[in-house]
């Protein structure tokens, strides 16, 4: 009876350690960092989820919408290119980075944007700044195992790269956090079918009657049942202001390809210093975020016409992020048993520090 009663004290005691334990905690607080990154004003669970992945199996894609679209466009960003005219005619990429163009909104169409915009809960920027410290201590601790700054890097508990991993995503809570907007409503509903309102005023009959005449006069309505009134006038950027955007949206392009590359240095780096299995995971992962990052600013330099783009790329991307998840996943857990290295993928992990 004694036996059993300690035993199970040890087994309790044994799942109160792991609780305890970092790598889990360090995981874990990496998942706000994904959910900001992967936000979208898409109806449906099933939806939003698909963005998620999509922003994680291609970092371009959610560093742009965060890092290059002003609070004015980040509503008008959701729409297709049909959705904007330029001297009377449809343009034919959305005006946005390379092929950036100046919104020239009416009052209603400012309206409409106000009301898929709201502030960003209390809530929502604590679990960013959560994941931002989880994300930058994972950083320092990564470059003090690598230089050796602490105690012995080469220790049997094994440390999560996945901080390391998503450093990338920074500038994403940044935004969240400092600006505070979110687009909640997808815009592409209020520009497209949803009809005016009825709100109750005080003016006259007659009022009412010659406003409703009015509009009918300007509003257009085109046969797929969309409001021809709202759709957003551009203009051309001054070239200085359009030579700063595509600038930006470089720069944008390089830190996505380039900024996920840390972590296999710094695991490269640490003790036992080398091209070892660690290294080799990390750059299966990074392998496929330079590529879609690649292949998503390639698309966007050619022009997009939705926020998707091309259906089969866009699908493509949302198997990576699938993909990501899987090994992510996989990541955390070898973190936390370097014994698995060996198991998985045989002796060629077998650590040696001397």
């Amino acid at each position: 009876m004694t036996s059993t009663v300690d035993a199970e004290e040890t087994l309790l005691l044994n799942l109160i350690f792991k609780l305890q334990d970092p790598i889990p905690q360090y995981v874990l607080g990496c998942l706000p960092a994904i959910a900001t990154i992967g936000a979208a004003p898409d109806n449906g669970l099933m939806n939003k989820l698909i963005w998620i992945f999509r922003s994680l199996g291609s970092p371009f894609s959610g560093l742009f919408y965060f890092c290059n679209i002003n609070e004015k466009g980040m509503c008008a960003y959701w729409l297709p290119s049909d959705s904007f005219i330029q001297n009377g005619n449809t343009i034919l990429y959305r005006p946005f980075g390379h092929h950036a163009m100046e919104l020239d909104l009416t009052p209603n169409q400012k309206k409409y944007m106000r009301e898929c915009i709201a502030e960003a809960t209390v809530l929502d920027r604590l679990s960013s700044l959560a994941s931002a410290y989880y994300i930058i201590v994972g950083i320092f601790a990564g470059i003090a195992r690598a230089t050796g700054a602490v105690g012995n890097p080469c220790i049997i508990k094994d440390w999560p790269y996945i901080p390391l991993a998503l450093a990338w995503t920074i500038p994403v809570i940044c935004v969240r956090v400092f600006n505070g907007r979110v687009v909640f409503k997808d815009p592409r509903h209020k520009f497209y079918f949803e009809e005016p309102k009825e709100e109750e005023s005080e003016e006259s009959e007659e009022e009412r009657t010659e406003k409703d005449e009015i509009e009918i006069m300007e509003i257009k309505v085109e046969e797929n049942g969309r409001n021809e009134s709202k759709r957003i006038r551009v203009k051309k950027l001054k070239e200085d202001m359009l030579n700063s955007k595509i600038a930006h949206t470089m720069l944008t392009a390089a830190f996505s390809v380039l900024m996920p590359w840390m972590a296999v240095f710094m695991a490269y780096f640490t003790k036992p210093i080398g091209f070892a299995c660690r290294s080799k995971y990390l750059t299966v992962v990074c392998s496929i975020w330079t590529i879609n990052s690649l292949l998503a600013y390639i698309l966007h330099l050619r022009g997009e016409k939705s926020v998707s783009g091309h259906k089969y790329i866009h699908g493509w991307f949302c198997l990576c992020g699938v993909i990501i998840t899987i090994l992510f996943t996989l990541l955390g857990l070898l973190s936390n048993t370097q014994l698995w290295w060996i198991n998985l993928f045989g002796n060629s992990c077998i650590t040696d520090c001397s």
